[in-house]
């Protein structure tokens, strides 16, 4: 079963009660929890957690390695297919979920040299991606660097732009699972959102975030994190540590909004009006399949 939710929501309190219930096995499905050293910023399962149910694809991969989603798709499918116990997706990132659960191609490329197009301002490779692929460009902001370098460098190595290649793929759900999440009133997520933020700075976010980017002068994803990514942006133009508290819970509740209307138009989800109710259903299904 596949648990997507938006930031702060109490997706993984739900995950980690299912696991225990049906001697299950949870499964990360976050972009930047994959990474090591990132815990406080990122909300990882703590190490008693990890300890008392499995945890997979959880703080594997060095900062300076730069994960992507077809790393991704490539190790969760092989999770898919190999274990034995019952698997609780569980995460935010709904384009790694979509990728893996449904037929989408991730065939290699061959390599581009994209130093001149990171060189660029943003606008003008904003520029070069409308030029290449309009469409695409229409879904991206002009400072989203990352997918828009993503795109040109795809239109450049196929010879097709990505909105073609996509159009190609059917993208049919590949495997007989559920999507179950919580349909938030906004407000609420919110005030969630905003004291999961207060949590993690109680908890040492500066602190840890000060001594990644001490040790670590190169990041390019990992950077991005939201919280991580606002400290070394903050810090650069001397703002208080309010102010880039403020910009954390700015960020964080933005990105939660993309992520709900993400879950609601590209997932097949199961909407409940709380974590509670979501869990009743699941036992309540599994008791009438006969599996529990």
């Amino acid at each position: 079963m596949l648990l997507p939710g938006p930031t702060g929501s109490g997706k993984s309190a739900l995950a980690l009660k299912l696991a225990e219930e049906i001697n299950g096995v949870i499964v990360n499905g976050d972009a930047f929890q994959v990474y090591k050293e990132m815990d406080i910023g990122t909300a990882k399962p703590s190490i008693e957690q990890r300890k008392r149910i499995p945890h997979l694809l959880y703080d594997f991969v060095d900062l300076s390695t730069d994960y992507n989603v077809f790393l991704y798709q490539e190790a969760a499918r092989k999770i898919i297919a190999t274990e034995k116990r019952p698997l609780i997706f569980v995460g935010g990132t709904g384009l790694y979920l979509r990728a893996t659960f449904f037929d989408y191609d991730f065939s290699p490329l061959p390599p581009i040299d994209m130093t001149p197009f990171e060189k660029l301002n943003a606008d003008n490779r904003y520029q070069v991606l409308q030029d290449l692929d309009p469409i695409t460009a229409a879904k991206l902001h002009p400072n989203n660097e990352r997918r828009v370098l993503r795109a040109i460098e795809i239109a450049l190595a196929s010879g097709e732009n990505k909105s073609t290649l996509e159009a190609k793929q059917e993208h049919k759900l590949l495997y007989d699972v559920e999507f179950i999440g919580v349909d938030y009133d906004r407000n609420h997520l919110y005030e969630l959102i905003n004291l999961r933020v207060d949590r993690m700075i109680e908890q040492g976010l500066f602190e840890e975030a000060d001594e990644i980017f001490r040790r670590h002068t190169a990041l390019k994803h990992a950077a991005q994190a939201i919280g991580y990514h606002q400290i070394l942006l903050g810090r650069a133009s001397n703002k208080s540590k309010t102010e880039i508290v403020e910009d954390i819970k700015k960020a964080s509740r933005n990105y939660a909004k993309r992520q709900m209307t993400f879950f609601r138009h590209q997932l097949p989800m199961h909407w409940f009006d709380s974590w509670d109710a979501a869990y009743k259903y699941i036992i309540e299904e599994r008791k009438k399949n006969g599996i529990y």
